[in-house]
């Protein structure tokens, strides 16, 4: 079955269209433009405690908007591949061989968080984790 390029194309457009509402009614960012925690040099000047929100800004939105949802997009594209290929033993151990490199990836980006932020925890004094308790979401 071969799709034309206007499919596609209309298919594009109504997905816009249709997305329009979602970008309308979101909510501006707390922490101020793009993530960056800091305003105006007059009413709240950038300093180290900024620009160390923004590091953890950027880390939480790599990991839980763009790692994430690839992954599920990976393992549906391989349990797809792994269904529709019922009878190739190649492609099915291909899909199994692909859902463990999947998983593995999951794991070590997961646990590397976990254990910068451990660490982090365990090192820190009292003083300093109240510095950086954004980052621990411990109260």
């Amino acid at each position: 079955m071969k799709i034309s390029k206007g499919k596609i194309g209309a298919t594009v457009a109504v997905m816009f269209i249709l997305s329009i509402p979602l970008a309308t009614f979101a909510q501006p960012a707390q922490t101020g433009v793009l993530g960056i925690p800091c305003g105006s040099p007059e009413t709240h000047p950038c300093g180290f405690n900024d620009l160390i929100t923004l590091v953890n800004n950027i880390i939480q939105f790599l990991i839980y908007f763009i790692v994430v949802p690839l992954i599920a997009l990976a393992f549906m594209i391989t349990g797809a591949r792994f269904i529709l290929n019922p009878n190739k033993e190649s492609a099915k151990t291909l899909a199994k061989e692909q859902f463990e490199m999947i998983a593995i990836g999951l794991f070590w980006i997961l646990a590397g968080f976990l254990l910068v932020k451990t660490v982090l925890f365990y090192f820190l004094s009292e003083e300093q984790k109240s510095f950086m308790k954004f980052i621990f979401d411990v109260s």
